[in-house]
């Protein structure tokens, strides 16, 4: 009994790999663009073909009737309008390259095969291509965009002209001292490295003088900056109540997690996500009451500090605009730390 349904089983199989052979060898030669999706189809290929063989034994059946339908599913994966792995890479590195994917961002499969609108399944062969490519790199089943030589220089100077902005809003007005490089690297978000060369940029161009051993002195050149555009106005509250102690926690733990994990998030996520933490800024900030915690100085600058972060525009780019709103999450931590909502 065993042995007609296993010669009814090895028969079956063997006709299904004789009729989708040769489209799986049509597929495989459309692969010579990617070394690992050509590694793919031989090993797809290789393991269905051993169904051709005498299959006496109920474990041969199952081996051999595992590798068809690995064969049968990869042939579905790559039916059109499914592109294949070579231009899935080739979209990857066009994004990488306008900085949708930005470097040290974390790619993950999912995230990167909805964007893309292609099959979960090609993503990862994609990935190894690019990764052998130099363009990504992965370790410890992460992927993720390698860091260019420019990134760090670009984010100082982002970083640097943000300060500028919260200058000219007032809130470190000219003769005044900046925060230490440890607290401003809080109030932004950022190391103190990246805080270090964000200032000595200013000293380069003459808007702060940094004093061994003491905080940076604002220049009085700053005088001469003029209120950035979006600082006209404040949003408008909508009217409706303060957020949910809980709603605000896990919004400026998201924004704080997004921009430390860097994972890919479509820009649209990015703003509602900004939008969203911005809504809830506005509204605390338009039932603040004038009562501080702690040295009135301190309260007056955790309001100015929300204030400026709330009016300043989202960054055009994913990675800057995660960590603009990871900047609004600090700046509402140090509001509602010295401030009374």
């Amino acid at each position: 009994m065993i042995e007609t349904h296993a010669a009814g089983y090895a028969a079956w199989m063997r006709s299904t790999v004789s009729l989708w052979m040769p489209l799986a060898l049509e597929r495989a030669g459309a692969a010579a663009g990617s070394a690992s999706d050509t590694g793919r189809w031989a090993g797809l290929i290789t393991g269905a073909n051993q169904a051709q063989a005498d299959l006496t034994t109920v474990v041969q059946i199952r081996e051999a009737a595992r590798a068809v339908h690995a064969l049968l599913g990869a042939l579905q994966n790559s039916a059109s309008p499914c592109p294949p792995v070579a231009e899935i890479a080739a979209r990857i590195t066009a994004h990488v390259a306008s900085r949708r994917y930005a470097p040290g961002m974390l790619l993950s499969r999912e995230a990167t095969a909805g964007d893309l609108g292609v099959p979960a399944d090609l993503v990862p062969l994609a990935f190894a291509d690019l990764s052998a490519a130099g363009v990504l790199t992965s370790s410890h089943h992460r992927t993720m965009v390698c860091r260019s030589r420019d990134e760090r220089p670009g984010r100082a100077r982002h970083l640097a002209d943000r300060l500028l902005d919260q200058m000219a809003f007032g809130l470190y007005p000219p003769e005044s001292s900046l925060p230490g490089a440890a607290e401003l690297g809080d109030y932004t978000v950022s190391d103190v490295k990246l805080v270090t060369e964000a200032l000595r940029l200013l000293e380069h161009d003459g808007w702060i003088a940094r004093r061994r051993g003491r905080p940076a002195l604002v220049l009085p050149s700053t005088h001469l900056l003029a209120r950035p555009e979006y600082l006209a106005e404040l949003p408008p509250a909508q009217g409706g109540r303060c957020p949910a102690p809980e709603v605000l926690r896990l919004a400026m733990r998201g924004a704080h997690n997004a921009w430390r994990h860097r994972p890919f998030l479509p820009p649209e996520d990015v703003t509602a996500r900004w939008e969203s933490l911005r809504e809830m800024a506005v509204e605390l900030l338009s039932d603040r009451t004038e009562e501080t915690i702690g040295p009135p100085d301190r309260g007056r600058h955790a309001v100015l500090l929300l204030q400026e972060a709330v009016h300043a525009p989202l960054p055009d780019t994913s990675l800057l605009g995660m960590w603009h709103t990871a900047r609004l999450a600090a700046a509402l931590r140090v509001f509602l730390t010295f401030t009374r909502g």
